[in-house]
C-alpha cells in the first residue's frame, strides 16, 4: 500500500475516535505499532494482552524503584505470586467500564437507564 494511502486510512480512524470523543494517545500508539511490527502480536486472546500489559507495566515500574533489602525481594516475589488472582477482578471492573464508553453502532438499540 501507498504510504498516502495508509496515511488516510489512519487519519479517518483517527478523526472516528476523535467524533466519538475517544483519545488516542498517540505516542503510544506509535511505540506499540513499533513492536507489533517487530514481533508477532498475541493471538485474538483479551487475556493474554492484558497479562502482558500487566507484565510491562511491573517491569516498566521496577525502572525507577530501589533495590529492596534481602527480605524484601523475598516478599516481593511471595507477592508476585498473587498477581495473576489479583488482576481478574480490576481488570473485568475496567473493562466493563471501557466498554461502555466506546460508541453503540449506529442504529443500535437505544441505551436505557439500567445499562448505565
Amino acid at each position: 500500500m501507498h504510504k498516502a494511502t495508509r496515511e488516510r486510512i489512519i487519519a479517518a480512524l483517527e478523526e472516528a475516535f476523535r467524533k466519538v470523543g475517544q483519545s488516542i494517545d498517540l505516542e503510544f500508539a506509535r511505540v506499540a505499532l513499533k513492536v507489533l511490527r517487530k514481533h508477532t502480536a498475541p493471538p485474538d486472546n483479551l487475556a493474554t494482552i492484558i497479562v502482558s500489559g500487566v507484565w510491562a507495566g511491573v517491569a516498566r515500574a521496577l525502572d525507577d524503584a530501589d533495590e529492596p533489602t534481602p527480605e524484601g525481594l523475598v516478599e516481593i516475589c511471595e507477592e508476585m505470586k498473587t498477581v495473576p488472582y489479583a488482576i481478574k477482578k480490576p481488570a473485568a471492573t475496567q473493562f466493563r467500564a471501557v466498554v461502555k464508553q466506546l460508541p453503540h453502532p449506529k442504529g443500535g438499540r437505544k441505551r436505557k437507564l439500567t445499562d448505565i
